[in-house]
């Protein structure tokens, strides 16, 4: 079995696996919350180091063009909004409204990505958060008008990527994380992904933040894909697929892994990764 990092034994791993499966979703999401909080917190300590003289929107601005790319970054600053100190970066915080309306409109979504991963396998620090819905354009405007208060956005960017079936980007204006909201496919796997969604809780304090996630075996292939698509070079989506595969060892359908893996040609990667985790 290949452990997640280097500075990791195997034997130590096992152990860290075995509590891990002993925990809910909501705790292992909570671990995730932590993480994020320290990793934007060091980021955000260096730039006000490095930029002593810079106003507190320019530090996030520098903050948001490290982490998220500077065309996004500039776009913030010609738009004009945002708040002028960072909070603590809760993600619940930052997905709630999200949750809320698209529920509220009848929108059907899941949540997928590192965030999902981490609710199901090893939990690891992230600043955004992977959401497919199945957005039309008849949405745009109600969307657009419950989320403004709360988010940067822009309806032209949610009208052109439900046109594109892509996605676009939604920044949290209080904690300054990223929410990236992807168009449901049309395809056949991704309509069957999308039935497959389980709703857990991600609220270990309040219990009061019940979630559409993707199942373990969907990220477990969703990750696999993107790892293809980056030229296999991301050690991050690796290492998630792999937290995934030890964590919910015992409970994986198996079946339906490796026959959308081969769907998807992806089954090399699946039977690597396999290996990897110890099956």
């Amino acid at each position: 079995m290949k452990t997640q990092s280097m500075d990791t034994t195997p034997g130590v791993e096992r152990i860290q696996v075995s509590l891990l499966q002993q925990i809910s979703v909501a705790k292992r999401i909570a671990l995730t919350c932590s993480l994020t909080q320290t990793t934007v917190q060091l980021a955000r300590q260096a730039i006000s180091k490095l930029n002593p003289d810079k106003s507190e929107f320019e530090k996030i601005l520098l903050f948001m063009a490290s982490h998220y790319g500077i065309e996004l970054a500039q776009r913030i600053r010609e738009n004009g909004r945002g708040s002028n100190k960072m909070k603590t970066p809760e993600i619940l915080d930052a997905i709630r409204p999200v949750i809320g309306a698209l529920e509220s409109l009848g929108i059907s979504y899941y949540v997928d990505g590192s965030l999902a991963s981490s609710a199901y396998g090893i939990a690891r620090g992230t600043l955004d958060v992977d959401i497919v819905a199945d957005l039309k354009q008849k949405n745009v405007i109600p969307v657009a008008n419950l989320l403004k208060s709360n988010y940067y956005l822009e309806k032209e960017m949610i009208s052109q990527a439900i046109q594109k079936g892509s996605f676009f980007n939604l920044i949290h204006q209080h904690t300054m994380l990223k929410i990236d909201i992807f168009i449901l496919k049309p395809r056949a796997y991704d309509k069957e992904a999308f039935s497959r969604k389980r709703k857990e809780n991600l609220d270990v304090k309040q219990k009061s933040l019940e979630v559409y996630l993707a199942s373990p075996e969907d990220i477990i292939l969703s990750k696999l894909e993107w790892y293809r698509m980056g030229n296999e070079v991301s050690e991050r989506q690796w290492n998630d697929v792999l937290g995934v595969l030890k964590v919910q060892k015992n409970h994986l359908y198996l079946k339906y892994l490796q026959h959308w893996a081969r769907e998807l040609r992806i089954l090399d990667l699946l039977d690597r990764a396999l290996k990897d985790a110890g099956f």
